[in-house]
């Protein structure tokens, strides 16, 4: 079953919502790594659970990183849901939105920086945050990176 996802009307997703407590700032996201006491969820599992707070940790494989294309300040550029990627429990090229599964997620990044420091393909255990937000058609609020530990 496709998802079809919703776009945001700017070049860059909306400024993120402050974190309670969080570990990290994001630009130190890609330097810190996740918390290793708590428990590992899968994509699926993590769907499933339908979380609509807190701070989770994932694993799986990264298969689409998808930055914003730059947009020059008072350019009309075309929308642009965020900087993200899509982690997936299984490895393999990325089909396109409209076929994201039950084992696939959208995780927003908090910079550019941080996507340029992982590679599509590898399999990564990263930290997210649930927010807020719902800016996708997945039955679930916005997920934003935290932090990323080192390749699997």
């Amino acid at each position: 079953m496709g998802l079809f996802l919703a776009t945001v009307c700017a070049c860059r997703r909306p400024t993120p919502e402050p974190a309670a407590a969080a570990p990290t700032t994001p630009a130190a996201a890609s330097r810190a790594t996740p918390d290793a006491t708590a428990p590992v969820l899968t994509v699926a599992r993590f769907r499933q659970l339908q979380p609509a707070s807190g701070t989770h940790t994932l694993e799986g494989y990264i298969r689409r990183l998808a930055p914003c294309p730059p947009c020059p300040a008072g350019a009309e550029c075309k929308p642009c849901m965020g900087d993200h990627l899509i982690l997936s429990d299984k490895p393999g090229p990325f089909e396109g939105y409209g076929t994201l599964g039950e084992q696939e997620l959208i995780v927003f990044a908090p910079s550019r920086e941080d996507l340029n420091k992982l590679e599509e393909g590898q399999r990564r255990r990263l930290t997210v945050r649930v927010t807020s937000k719902q800016t996708t058609a997945l039955p679930l609020h916005d997920v934003e990176l935290v932090t990323m530990g080192p390749p699997l």
